[in-house]
């Protein structure tokens, strides 16, 4: 008789039997059950198992905490914001349950309008039922060692997690699952070791999401990735060993994240990278600087009208780039020239919005980082007066810049300022009385070479 046929005091002799002497760990997940006369029947219950025996119970309940511990809780924090949507807005976008009313809205923009209708919480029974029914279209398992059989291919899958594997221990099964899983819409692969197998990729006509990042031994992409014209999103963070992208990547028009951060011998973008007129986000621009037929003309960075974080590394021809509308969120400069910003920020003519409003450049981005940038030696206030809604500023190994003073005052929404490797500047506002403290004092948090200088008390959060 198996356990599930059991009543409960036959199921408590058997689990008695199974657990008798014996050493185990026991794991009971998800706990919501309050009533520490049952904790303590269920306590007794296990009580015969041999000594050094484990129980680990997980539980989004406090009281079950405290009545279930013996040891100090470990109270896990939950995702930030960020994190939140970017893990779940992004798909939900992928699988097409959040869509513009005009094709000129921003999808991410009216995230929070679609968050506001699910005001009711979904219960764990109900989470359940939607679990099973979801069965025929959604697969997050390990498939080492799968044989795919035509007739149990689910023809409308659209989502596919792949993990706990090599890429390569499949064989040719990833050959079956592009050819037959046409209905995809999110594949996630990263970290599989993944090198070239992506030679049926272009029958995901669908696909919308794909993360192939953390897969160090892919060096190019196929040019047929960009048959993929619905793709939304496409992770390729920390592949070092990836030297270009698509030349033809402008056909991925409905493009609106590029993750290339960590591809460090990536040295040099497409030109076509600058059609693509729905990208938000892209982590990381870059040339080569050692490519002297470009010595003679001025480098630039492409318009992007739906950027919202652009990170620039190794460009030190660039000296001019665009006023991105939609640059809210996070720029970063890198091993480059301190001149396209400068040039951006000291810009006269304001970017027209409404009749009665402007909009300056930069005026609302949140996060703005130097790093290794040569030739910067100040911030002046005439670059930096209208990052208006700018609260967190980095900078680090620039060893030319000698001061603080000039601007800083202008940065009143400013919450968190770090500042590594920057010896003159260092000088003047360490230990809270270098001769430039006063113009950064009003910052709630700074920290210089990694040491916490000014924190901000809770009573103030």
């Amino acid at each position: 008789m198996e356990p599930e046929d059991l009543e409960l005091d036959q199921l408590q002799k058997f689990l008695r039997k199974e657990l008798d002497r014996k050493k185990y760990v026991i794991v009971l997940d998800d706990v919501w059950n309050e009533d520490p006369l049952k904790w303590l029947a269920v306590k007794d219950l296990l009580m015969c198992g041999a000594r050094g025996s484990r129980v680990l119970v997980t539980t989004r309940s406090k009281m079950v905490a405290e009545l279930t511990g013996t040891l100090a809780q470990f109270n896990l924090e939950g995702l930030s914001p960020l994190q939140s949507w970017s893990l779940f807005i992004r798909l939900w976008i992928a699988q097409g349950f959040i869509s513009p009313s005009s094709p000129i809205h921003n999808l991410e923009a009216i995230k929070l309008e679609y968050f506001k209708d699910l005001f009711c919480k979904m219960h764990d029974l109900m989470h359940d039922l939607a679990t099973l029914k979801a069965e025929a279209e959604i697969i997050q398992s390990n498939l080492k060692g799968t044989t795919f059989n035509k007739r149990h291919v689910m023809f409308h899958l659209t989502l596919i997690w792949i993990h706990q594997i090599k890429f390569g221990e499949l064989g040719s099964n990833y050959e079956v699952m592009f050819l037959n899983f046409r209905y995809l819409r999110v594949f996630d692969l990263h970290s599989t070791g993944i090198v070239a197998e992506l030679s049926s990729i272009n029958h995901l006509k669908h696909l919308r999401y794909l993360d192939l990042s953390n897969n160090v031994g892919i060096q190019v992409l196929p040019h047929i990735i960009t048959d993929l014209v619905n793709l939304q999103v496409l992770k390729l963070s920390f592949c070092r060993a990836l030297k270009e992208l698509p030349k033809d990547i402008e056909k991925l028009l409905n493009l609106r994240h590029l993750y290339c951060d960590g591809c460090d011998k990536l040295i040099h973008m497409p030109s076509g990278i600058g059609n693509l007129m729905s990208l938000q986000s892209l982590s990381k621009f870059a040339t080569d600087e050692g490519d002297t037929t470009k010595a003679s003309t001025t480098a630039r960075v492409p318009h992007f009208p739906c950027l919202s974080t652009l990170r620039i590394n190794r460009c030190p021809e660039l000296t001019w780039m665009p006023i991105f509308p939609s640059l809210d969120d996070r720029l970063s400069l890198e091993n480059a020239t301190v001149k396209p910003f400068q040039l951006t920020m000291e810009m006269k003519v304001a970017i027209p919005v409404i009749a009665s409003s402007v909009i300056y450049p930069l005026s609302k981005l949140k996060a703005l980082e130097f790093r290794r940038i040569g030739d910067l030696e100040s911030l002046p206030g005439e670059w930096i007066q209208n990052l208006t809604s700018l609260k967190k500023l980095y900078i680090g190994c620039c060893p030319r810049l000698t001061s603080l003073a000039q601007g800083m005052h202008h940065l009143t929404s400013l919450r968190e300022l770090t500042i590594n490797f920057c010896p003159e500047v260092k000088e003047k506002c360490e230990n809270k009385k270098g001769v430039d403290w006063s113009s950064i004092a009003h910052i709630p948090n700074i920290t210089i070479d990694r040491e916490e200088v000014q924190i901000e008390s809770l009573s103030n959060l």
